[in-house]
């Protein structure tokens, strides 16, 4: 089983679109930390999902390795400038979603630093919240509330916002409407209770959508969507004799999963 945690691909308070990734200089990328070898692949999948291959190791050299076949020590074959790339990492952002999918959390960073070296932008990988309350526990503050509704039974009834905001104008209610509340920067114990009332709203089909944007207590923007609530992937994939994924089978396993998800 392979998991693979979901995540945003960001530029500003932009999410990533194909064209903001050129291929080209992608094929390949070496990477050498110090302590680690990286060795990158990448290419795209049906126009829409760009797949990330990475193999690297640490750069630890022995003098001897043990012969198993000898059950004895025995002098290393291998160079201390050669290195054998066995572990492995595997990433795919659906370009159409806006959706990454990361098989290795702890690798966030070298990838993150493979994106904006490639593609000389400022490429950035930012988490998602799995629920409403997650995203209040990390946010001190409250920058805007933007929700969308369309016309629909739910929200026609006479307590509904959608309603009493348009019938307080003299204006009919429209199809669809899209309001955006800016608050600057209050402290979000003060919306707490409204962002509970809006949620409540949205379980109760008032609402199609309801983004949240806020700072953390050090300044970082968050920002919280119903419609990218983490929702983690899992493959079942075996390993080779060598312990090892085929990347080809990986990548083909995964996307049918995502295909699934979005027919």
């Amino acid at each position: 089983m392979l998991n693979f945690k979901v995540l945003d691909l960001i530029i500003g308070d932009e999410f990533v679109s194909k064209q903001d990734l050129d291929l080209t200089p992608m094929l390949g990328w070496k990477k050498d930390t110090g302590e680690t070898l990286y060795s990158f692949t990448a290419r795209f999948e049906a126009d829409r999902f760009l797949l990330v291959y990475c193999e690297y190791d640490n750069k630890q050299y022995r003098e001897t390795v043990y012969d198993m076949e000898q059950e004895m020590e025995a002098e290393n074959p291998r160079k201390p400038y050669q290195n054998e790339l066995r572990q492995q990492f595997f990433a795919c952002y659906d370009t159409e979603t806006k959706t990454l999918y990361l098989s290795d959390f702890q690798k966030k960073g070298i990838l993150q630093s493979y994106l904006k070296e490639q593609t000389n932008k400022e490429i950035k990988i930012r988490e998602r919240f799995d629920s409403i309350d997650g995203f209040c526990n990390i946010a001190k503050f409250i920058k805007t509330i933007s929700f969308v509704q369309q016309r629909s039974l739910m929200n026609q009834t006479g307590s509904s916002v959608f309603t009493q905001m348009y019938g307080a104008l003299g204006l009919d209610v429209p199809n669809r409407a899209i309001t955006k509340v800016e608050y600057g920067n209050s402290p979000i114990s003060k919306l707490r209770g409204a962002i509970q009332r809006i949620k409540d709203r949205k379980d109760n089909c008032e609402f199609d959508s309801i983004v949240i944007v806020g700072t953390d207590a050090f300044g970082a923007e968050v920002r919280f969507s119903y419609e990218t609530l983490v929702s983690n992937k899992s493959i079942s994939v075996d390993r080779n004799a060598n312990g090892r994924y085929d990347n080809e089978d990986v990548f083909s396993m995964l996307i049918a999963e995502i295909g699934e998800q979005h027919v």
